[in-house]
């Protein structure tokens, strides 16, 4: 593999500054949302050459990679959609993490999925069922490969949210642990290939 996978997270929301679970739901970005996709996309621009550019089916993750790749039209696919959090979603984040915490204590990047997935309120929601950690992470590896048959051509922006972002890399089985704050908005990583495996720059 010549080229690298990019894989960034969304800009900031409305949901995001009113600090609500955000998953399967969806909200515009911030005027500052707006401003670190801009920034994402000087970044990785400065990096090297995105000429491909895939993103999850909502509007903050189509939106932030407009806004970063401005002239490479992006491909939407469901499989880079955030965890489906069941009855969390639109609730506030407090109320998930303290539950998570009253639970299980503090969990870190890798077991939050695993962690989210016990609570029985996410488990008990029948419209929108929690997504097990095993289910996120296997769509994430799906599309992440499908993004990365084209990085030996030129470079490969993918536009995610964070707990996606988490589950793929535990999925490539690179450490997480310099995310165990979480991922912020418009950060991301660089993929690579390095001796049969994954490595994250």
């Amino acid at each position: 593999m010549t080229g690298r996978v990019l894989v960034a997270r969304h800009g900031e929301t409305m949901l995001n500054v009113l600090a609500r679970v955000q998953g399967w739901c969806d909200s515009p970005l911030t005027e500052r949302g707006r401003a670190e996709a801009a920034a994402l996309g000087v970044s990785v621009g400065a990096a090297g050459s995105v000429g491909a550019v895939f993103c999850a089916d909502s509007g903050r993750h189509r939106e932030t990679a407009a806004l970063a790749m401005p002239g490479v039209p992006a491909r939407a696919d469901a499989r880079w959609r955030e965890l489906a959090f069941g009855a969390y979603e639109g609730a506030l984040s407090a109320r998930l993490w303290n539950d998570l915490r009253r639970a299980y204590g503090p969990a870190d990047g890798g077991g939050v999925l695993e962690a989210l997935v016990a609570l029985p309120d996410l488990a008990d929601h029948g419209a929108l069922p929690v997504e097990s950690a095993a289910t996120l992470r296997a769509r994430a590896r799906e599309a992440f490969e499908i993004a990365a048959a084209e990085a030996p051509v030129h470079d490969v922006l993918v536009v995610t949210s964070g707990l996606t972002m988490l589950a793929l890399l535990a999925e490539l089985d690179v450490d997480a642990s310099r995310f165990d704050g979480g991922v912020h908005n418009g950060a991301h990583v660089v993929i690579t290939r390095r001796s049969g495996g994954w490595r994250v720059e």
